[in-house]
């Protein structure tokens, strides 16, 4: 199978949530760069290009516009859209957090 990403995604296994129309929904974050991630929930609700937050555990939570490219089996990919650099600087300066602080 062909390699699709822009970008190495990094394991991160955290408990998480994302927030879809004001709906706070429980999720695990299983892997993230800054151009997409993987997140283990139900993601039933998120078809095509949709606006979502998620939490990092620590912080405020990141906004951005996403895509969702597969949703399957209990787990769903998004593909971070629209970015500027600032944004992608910003999810990337997360994932560094979470790689120097891993979760308990």
């Amino acid at each position: 199978m062909t390699e699709r990403r822009r970008e190495p995604r990094i394991p991160v296994e955290l408990a998480s949530s994302y927030v879809v129309t004001s709906n706070d929904k429980p999720a695990r974050l299983v892997d993230v760069s800054p151009s997409g991630a993987l997140i283990s929930g139900d993601g039933s609700d998120l078809a095509g290009e949709h606006p979502i937050a998620l939490d990092f555990g620590h912080g405020a939570p990141l906004c951005v516009f996403a895509r969702t490219v597969r949703n399957e089996q209990g787990r769903f990919a998004v593909s971070f859209e629209g970015m500027q650099d600032v944004d992608r600087l910003r999810v990337a300066e997360r994932i560094d957090s979470l790689v120097a602080t891993p979760d308990p």
